[in-house]
């Protein structure tokens, strides 16, 4: 199946990663990001409208 096959490709990646790559030099490569919010904060306020969605630049159909 495919989706075996990738994962098990992703995994491979991961151990080769883990092995390879400093901990303090991933600390590093994700220093400068933003910080995540908080998911229910961001949606639960009252009075509020929320929304999730995805926008894409094209679909294939």
């Amino acid at each position: 199946m495919i989706l075996d096959k990738i994962v098990g490709h992703k995994l491979k990646e991961l151990e080769y990663a883990r092995e390879h790559i400093p901990l303090q030099e991933l600390k590093a490569q994700v220093s400068h990001l933003a910080p995540t919010r908080d998911f229910r904060s961001a949606i639960g306020t009252l009075g509020q409208i929320d929304l999730i969605a995805e926008i894409k630049k094209k679909s294939p159909s």
